[in-house]
């Protein structure tokens, strides 16, 4: 089904070229790639100039709207670039303001020559998390070829500027079809864009300009760091082609299980063993920490799981310097599975001073024929 180059740019058939050019600024900058890192957004940009170079080109405007098609100028690829150069002053213009948002400029075929970006999983102890840590990380990636730097030709008198694109790594092609002249844009076929060819490849990395190798890398573990994020290390990726940039090495972290310790966000969480008589009297008891000790106070009368909350004396919070969650502590009043003969003696007495005992709780059930009594 053909495209409507109309409602690409969201312009009715009708508008000025003024009007065209306003929409397509606005929505280019919007979804070009250097802008734009959603999935699609790259194909949506090329849609938006091959519907921007018929629509701002009167005689490809013109056979558009008779025929419904420009099917003969698509097949040779891509669009012309004319009316960009109006909007943007060239497109050098164009690449200068992108540029200025991000201290660089980078054609299309230098994105697609970029290195690849590489994933690293790294478990880490909690004490990791709470005091910060260097990590040493070893994996393999590609490298750029010292023995070419990068060019992957076996010498410099081995490269020279592509004869038919004449180092541009792009050809334009003029159609005349009656009256109508159209003139169009493709990557140059024989150095695929790269506007230079290579008589004799570099025998060590085979032309390809990089090469894999182990990488042993020291990276710094940030105090507060939680399960499950990762760290980016711009430019640690794999190597780009041909002096393209480098892709991104990305660290995710998982921690260890602590036998002491369970982490909630930014807070600590851990269990007290108590007996009987400190839950019944009250006393204080010591919690070590990674650093230090606290004094848990224990109140008379404590019931079984009764947490109390510690402040300051958890994790602490990433990107806040000097700011710490908090420790949970949960009390478990531990029964003793044997009694000595002391102990039963004064149990035994305890339960004469109360003078109580326990009776059975009634089933379910017996409670349901008494409710119909």
């Amino acid at each position: 089904m053909p495209k409507d180059y109309y409602e690409t740019l969201g312009v009715a058939k009708n508008a000025s070229k003024e009007e065209i050019k306003k929409a397509y600024r606005k929505l280019a900058m919007k979804c070009h790639p250097d802008v734009n890192k959603e999935k699609g957004a790259e194909e949506k940009f090329k849609e938006l100039n091959e519907a921007f170079s018929v629509l701002n080109d009167d005689s490809k405007r013109q056979q558009y709207d008779m025929f419904g098609t420009t099917r003969d100028q698509q097949s040779q690829g891509g669009f012309s670039g004319q009316g960009f150069e109006d909007i943007f002053g060239g497109m050098g213009g164009f690449e200068d303001l992108f540029g200025s948002f991000f201290g660089q400029r980078r054609s299309a075929r230098q994105e697609d020559e970029s290195g690849e970006d590489l994933r690293y999983d790294l478990e880490i102890e909690l004490e990791d998390a709470y005091f910060g840590a260097e990590k040493e990380i070893n994996y393999y990636a590609f490298v750029e070829c010292k023995k070419c730097d990068g060019s992957g030709a076996k010498n410099k008198s081995s490269i020279s500027v592509c004869s038919k694109c004449r180092g541009k790594g792009f050809i334009t092609q003029i159609v005349n079809l009656g009256p109508i002249r159209m003139q169009n844009q493709g990557v140059c076929p024989d150095c695929q864009g790269k506007g230079k060819t290579i008589k004799d490849s570099c025998s060590h990395c085979n032309g390809k300009g990089r090469i894999k190798e182990e990488i042993s890398l020291k990276i710094r573990i940030p105090k507060g760091i939680d399960e499950g994020q990762r760290l980016k290390l711009k430019g640690k990726g794999n190597a780009g082609r041909n002096g393209a940039k480098s892709g991104d090495l990305y660290v995710f972290i998982s921690i260890k299980e602590h036998p002491n310790f369970e982490r909630y966000n930014e807070n600590l969480l851990t269990t007290i063993d108590i007996n009987f008589s400190q839950a019944a009297l009250g006393d204080r008891v010591k919690i070590k920490l990674f650093d230090s000790e606290v004094i848990l106070k224990i109140p008379a009368g404590t019931q079984p799981s009764t947490v109390f909350r510690l402040k300051n004396k958890g994790l602490p919070i990433m990107n806040y310097e000097g700011a710490f969650g908090d420790l949970l502590a949960k009390v478990n009043v531990v029964v003793p599975s044997k009694l000595s003969g002391k102990q039963k003696e004064l149990i035994e007495e305890l339960s004469k001073v109360e003078g109580k005992k326990s009776k059975a709780r009634k089933g379910f059930f017996e409670r349901l024929k008494e409710g119909f009594k």
